[in-house]
């Protein structure tokens, strides 16, 4: 039996969750917008009182986000894992993105007691209810619309926009932008970790998280998840993986898919020349198209690409995001490189 609960009621304690990490993180400044957003001012004493086994427990703000179990079995309140999942955190449960059984026009995303995805919880629904007239207006159709938290099975969701429903067949790359994907205050060992990992990203200024491409003569997907540590500099420069993306289709289907979204690109890199309220750090570009090739084109979804992923964005800032409007230009330019590729092979009849 399916059983959920609005969350209203948990935003404060969600609020002071994340007022008390972040004040455990020398962040105050971070914090006191968050509870004076809220009811959640009135603990505000407790910040500036001593509580050493609480801070002493709090995980610092920068710490690597667990991945946590929930405890219970995704049947029993209707939920399944969600299929079109390419990158991100994992679970044992497969539930940390999910869809109830009878809706599939909302995607739930998890999340985790931490402070990450309590800030992602804020950008969604603080930041961009107040900003859909300011500093998000441009990029508003770029964005997954948010219905609200909910809680199932004593685990707390964001309610995302499914933004592969309308394809029948999609075909999905996640790619993580800038050419840091921590914040500026994160500790030097999670900065090593980083470095070691992703080795060229600090260079190029992006990492492909991963990616799933329909292949109709095996009536199945290829996906490639968590690759992006093998990946050498000069693949990432010449798109390597932009060209395992589109390798389901023909050369002139992929032209045009590079057209319609080098378009959408364009604009973004153009919005982010400009804007500099937000840090969008760690943000993934989401790219998508339709692979069933028996799909009409008139009732074929157009290729496109979100913002998505903003557990680490920071708000109130001042100044361009030069982070991640380097890794925008780079990937922009390497998908025109790509294109101008396959306009080749489609002019010599390849």
């Amino acid at each position: 039996m399916m059983e959920f609960v609005p969350v209203e009621r948990g935003r404060v304690g969600a609020l002071v969750g994340v007022a008390l990490v972040a004040a455990a993180g020398g962040k105050l400044g971070e914090a006191v917008p968050w509870l004076l957003g809220s009811a959640a001012w009135m603990m505000l004493p407790a910040l500036l009182l001593p509580a050493p086994a609480l801070l002493a427990d709090a995980p610092l703000a920068e710490e690597e986000a667990p991945e946590l179990d929930s405890g219970a079995p995704g049947e029993d309140f209707g939920l399944r894992p969600y299929e079109h999942k390419v990158g991100g955190h994992s679970s044992e449960d497969g539930l940390d993105v999910c869809v109830f059984n009878e809706n599939s026009d909302e995607v739930l995303k998890r999340l985790q007691p931490q402070p990450y995805p309590l800030r992602e919880l804020m950008f969604y629904s603080r930041e961009l209810p107040e900003q859909e007239h300011g500093a998000l207006r441009e990029i508003l159709p770029y964005l997954p619309r948010f219905y609200g938290d909910i809680e199932v099975g004593g685990m707390q969701y964001l309610r995302l926009e499914n933004l592969m429903r309308d394809y029948r067949r999609p075909c999905i790359l996640d790619v993580k932008i800038g050419r840091r994907c921590y914040e500026t205050t994160a500790p030097n060992d999670k900065k090593a970790r980083e470095h070691k990992k992703y080795p060229y990203q600090q260079v190029v200024g992006y990492r492909a998280a991963g990616l799933k491409v329909w292949q109709p003569e095996r009536g199945e997907y290829f996906e490639l998840i968590r690759h992006s540590k093998t990946r050498t500099e000069v693949e990432l420069w010449t798109g390597k993986d932009m060209e395992i993306y589109l390798s389901g289709v023909p050369p002139s289907y992929a032209s045009e898919i590079l057209e319609v979204l080098e378009g959408h690109m364009d604009l973004l890199v153009r919005y982010f020349e400009r804007q500099s309220y937000f840090e969008f750090c760690a943000v993934s570009l989401l790219f998508a198209y339709e692979g069933d090739a028996e799909v009409p084109l008139a009732d074929r979804a157009a290729p496109f690409v979100w913002l998505v992923d903003f557990a680490h964005t920071i708000a109130g800032c001042s100044q361009v995001d030069d982070n991640f409007l380097y890794g925008l230009r780079t990937f922009r330019d390497v998908m025109k490189r790509v294109r101008d590729d396959y306009a080749e092979r489609v002019a010599r009849g390849r």
